[in-house]
């Protein structure tokens, strides 16, 4: 298979977003040598971790001047021969897309999945790809780190939760709660201990609170019982849910 040199992707750039193209990237690399993924520079870091790539290039934006940024960007590339530019969301309103590669122009679509979040299945459309791409190919690889954490904790059933959204934040319903002193569960949240000082697991919670996003993933692929806010660990923990990547059919959304 002849591959292009490279694809640069710009799609909606908030965390979730850019964890939604994951499959596209993985797919995407069987057909170009290397991919570049815009994203604010605040998320740059997560970014780099999930993705965790050699042929994927992170290309940080100023966060606080985005489209004109992001324009910059694709038209300093954009008459690159053999580059493609994949352009989603809301930034085809002021930039083109340029797809020239064979392999994706007569990309054979299909209907084998559905989503009740229509952005997803429109961004897809815009790369004239399919929500195949974005789940077949959707996975989040573990690292020594991500690993090392979940073996501390293994030994006991695991609640994986994330209460706060960059608009909201909930509290734990009661069918969650009622775990919190049961020593033969333990519940990870992401972005708060919800144990008190004087209770069993309150060290060892606090070593999982605001960490990498990455280093939860086999948390979240060994955990009994998931619970999170539509937020970016929602984006990882829906496909990985339809893909039966996931230890728990247990899995409650909140949604804003």
């Amino acid at each position: 298979m002849l591959k292009y040199n490279s694809a640069y992707i710009l799609s909606h750039n908030g965390l979730g977003d850019n964890i939604t193209m994951i499959g596209s990237i993985n797919f995407l690399l069987l057909h170009y040598t290397t991919i570049y993924l815009l994203c604010k520079d605040n998320y740059e870091p997560n970014v780099k971790l999930l993705i965790n790539n050699p042929n994927v290039t992170i290309i940080p934006f100023n966060h606080k001047s985005e489209l004109s940024s992001c324009k910059k960007i694709i038209d300093n590339v954009y008459s690159k021969d053999s580059t493609d530019i994949f352009i989603c969301g809301i930034h085809k309103n002021y930039l083109k897309r340029k797809i020239n590669n064979p392999s994706i122009l007569n990309y054979n679509k299909n209907n084998k999945y559905s989503i009740k979040w229509e952005h997803i299945n429109e961004f897809y459309k815009d790369m004239n790809l399919d929500l195949s791409i974005y789940y077949d190919y959707f996975d989040i690889i573990s690292t020594e780190e991500s690993i090392t954490l979940y073996e501390n904790i293994k030994e006991l059933n695991i609640i994986f939760c994330h209460t706060q959204s960059s608009s909201k934040t909930i509290i734990l319903p009661e069918n969650i709660q009622m775990y919190i002193n049961d020593n033969k569960y333990i519940i990870i949240c992401a972005n708060e201990n919800v144990y008190n000082e004087n209770q069993t697991y309150f060290e060892i919670a606090n070593k999982f609170v605001n960490i990498p996003i990455q280093n939860y993933i086999d948390i979240i692929k060994n955990a009994c019982e998931i619970f999170v806010i539509d937020s970016c660990f929602s984006c990882i923990v829906h496909p990985l849910s339809v893909l039966n990547k996931l230890n728990t059919k247990k899995i409650e959304y909140y949604h804003r």
